[in-house]
C-alpha cells in the first residue's frame, strides 16, 4: 500500500515539474519546514517558534508567474506535527503529506513596492489532498501504541504569510508561516467539539527562478525580448546586453553623439548639421554683413612700344576708385544671394538658407519619443535618455522660434489617481533636464494624460512599455 502511495506521489510531483518546465517565467523552490500543533489536546494555542516537540519535514514547490501580483503554486510537502500532554497520557505523531494549489498575491506589485525589490512580502491561500498517517501516544513519553488510528486523505485548507528576499535575478531566500487545517476532528486522537485541529507550518526555502528562452526579437537590436529590458529600441539603435539604448559620448563636443556622428573629430565651435559634419559655408554670415574681397590684379606683358620722344609733362588728376558692389540679400534671411541655394525664400544659415525640412524634425522627436525610458514605476530618467534628450536641446537651441510641448503618459497599470500623478512626474523631470541644459524654462510646457490615448494594447508587456511614454512636440510661440 506504501508502495502504491510512493508512486502516485511521484507521478505527480514529475506531472508538475513537467507544466512548470513549459511555462515562460518559472521558479523552482526547495524547503525545510518544523511545525506547530493547534487542537483539542493543547488546548487551541500556539507556542509560536517555542517548539515543544520539533520535527523536521521538507517539500518542493512550483510556481509560475502570472502577473506583477500573482503567482500559481504548485506544491509537494512531507509535514511531521507531534505533541503529548503534560501528563503523558495522551499525544500523537503524525506524519501528513500534503499536494497543494495555491495563489500567492505579491506586494512587490509596482502598485505598493517595486517589482524589483530586495524585500518582497506576500500572502498565500490554497487547498491541498493531505495523506495523514497518525500515531497514538501513551505512557511513556516518546512510546507509541500500535496500531495507528487515522490513515486517510483528507482535504486540507491553507492560508499564511511570508516575505522574499532577492539575492539576485535568480536566487532568493524565502520565509514563510503557512497554517493548515485538515478537514479531520480525530487525527490528534480526540475528537471534542466543532473546530478542526490545525497545525502551522514554518518554512524556509531557496527559490531559483528561470525565464524560458524565446527566439522573439521584436525590436531587431540583438536582445530577444524575455531579456530585452527596452523592447521598443528604433532599428539600428547600438544596445547593451539588457537591449538599451547605449549611452553614446559626444567625443568633439559638436553637440551630436558618436553613434550619429559621420565627422567625429569636428574642431570645436564649427557649426554642424544633424549628421555631425560641418555646414559647407565658410564665411560667417551670423552677423548680417559680409566682406568683399576683390579678385587680385594681374600684371599683363604687352609688346614693347617703340620709344617716342619725350613730352612734356602735364598733370593728371587721380581717377576714382571702383567701389565694391553692394551684397545682395533678396530673401533677408542674412545669407548672400551668391551663397544662398534659395535665394529668394527666407531658410537658417545652417540649412543654406533654405526652409528647414520639418520631416527631418519630425523624425529626430519621434526617435527621442521612443527612447525615453524611466525607471520601473518611476520618474527617474535612465541615464541611457540623456544623449537623445542631448539631442532635443540641439534641436532647441537651432529653432528659438518655437517652444516645446511635453506629454507624459503611463501604461493602464493602477489607479487613474496615481497614474496622473506619474505621468506629470515624468513630464516634468523632462522639462527639469532641458532647463539644466539652458533651455528657456518659459518655452516648454508639460501636460500629464496617465494612462489616456495608448499608442499600443496594455494587454502585452510589450505593449505597456510602448505606452509609458513622454511624447514631445515643437510648437509656435
Amino acid at each position: 500500500m506504501k508502495a502504491k502511495q510512493n508512486i502516485i506521489v511521484a507521478c505527480i510531483v514529475f506531472t508538475m515539474l513537467s507544466f512548470r518546465i513549459n511555462a515562460q517565467n518559472f521558479s523552482i523552490g526547495i524547503q525545510g519546514n518544523v511545525n506547530e500543533y493547534w487542537g483539542d489536546l493543547n488546548p487551541n494555542q500556539f507556542n509560536f517558534y517555542k517548539f515543544l516537540f520539533p520535527q523536521a519535514g521538507g517539500g518542493i514547490f512550483f510556481q509560475e508567474r502570472l502577473s506583477p501580483s500573482f503567482n500559481l503554486l504548485q506544491s509537494f510537502s512531507y509535514d511531521r506535527v507531534k505533541y503529548q500532554t503534560p501528563n503523558y497520557l495522551k499525544g500523537f505523531d503524525a506524519d501528513i503529506y500534503n499536494l497543494s494549489l495555491q495563489l500567492k498575491y505579491k506586494f512587490n506589485n509596482n502598485y505598493i513596492l517595486k517589482e524589483q525589490s530586495i524585500v518582497q512580502p506576500f500572502v498565500i491561500v490554497g487547498a491541498s489532498a493531505s495523506y495523514i498517517n497518525s500515531y497514538p501516544f501513551t505512557g511513556n513519553p516518546g512510546a507509541i501504541s500500535n496500531p495507528s488510528f487515522l490513515t486517510a486523505w483528507r482535504p486540507n485548507l491553507q492560508a499564511g504569510i511570508g516575505i522574499n528576499f532577492k539575492i539576485n535575478n535568480t536566487i532568493s531566500f524565502q520565509l514563510s508561516n503557512i497554517l493548515n487545517m485538515p478537514l479531520d476532528d480525530s487525527w490528534d486522537g480526540l475528537v471534542a467539539g466543532n473546530n478542526y485541529d490545525i497545525y502551522l507550518q514554518h518554512s524556509a526555502a531557496l527559490v531559483f527562478t528561470f525565464k524560458k528562452a524565446t527566439r522573439i526579437d521584436s525590436d531587431h537590436d540583438g536582445v530577444y525580448d524575455n531579456k530585452d529590458d527596452c523592447p521598443n529600441t528604433p532599428i539600428g539603435t547600438k544596445v547593451d546586453r539588457r537591449g538599451c539604448p547605449v549611452a553614446d559620448r559626444d567625443s568633439d563636443g559638436d553637440g551630436v553623439p558618436d553613434s550619429r556622428d559621420k565627422c567625429p573629430n569636428t574642431p570645436k565651435g564649427t557649426l554642424v548639421d544633424y549628421f555631425g559634419c560641418p555646414a559647407t559655408i565658410t564665411k560667417n554670415y551670423n552677423t548680417n554683413t559680409t566682406t568683399y574681397n576683390p579678385p587680385t590684379t594681374t600684371t599683363v606683358e604687352t609688346r614693347q612700344q617703340p620709344q617716342t620722344p619725350p613730352q612734356p609733362q602735364t598733370y593728371n588728376p587721380p581717377q576714382p576708385q571702383p567701389q565694391n558692389p553692394a551684397v545682395i540679400d533678396t530673401d533677408g534671411d542674412g545669407l548672400p544671394d551668391h551663397d544662398d541655394k534659395c535665394p529668394t525664400i527666407p531658410g537658417p544659415i545652417y540649412n543654406y538658407g533654405c526652409p528647414v525640412n520639418k520631416d527631418e524634425i519630425n523624425k529626430r522627436l519621434e526617435y527621442a519619443t521612443h527612447n525615453i525610458n524611466f525607471e520601473t514605476n518611476s520618474a527617474t530618467i535612465l541615464k541611457t535618455s540623456y544623449p537623445v534628450l542631448d539631442d532635443v536641446v540641439v534641436l532647441l537651441n537651432q529653432f528659438s522660434e518655437y517652444d516645446l510641448r511635453i506629454s507624459g503618459y503611463t501604461d493602464n497599470k493602477g489607479s487613474d489617481v496615481y497614474n496622473n500623478r506619474l505621468s506629470k512626474s515624468r513630464a516634468e523631470n523632462v522639462r527639469n533636464y532641458f532647463i539644466d541644459k539652458g533651455v528657456n524654462a518659459l518655452r516648454i510646457k508639460t501636460g500629464a494624460y496617465g494612462k489616456n490615448k495608448p499608442v499600443s494594447s496594455n494587454q502585452t508587456s510589450i505593449g505597456r512599455a510602448e505606452n509609458r511614454r513622454a511624447e514631445l512636440e515643437l510648437i509656435v510661440h
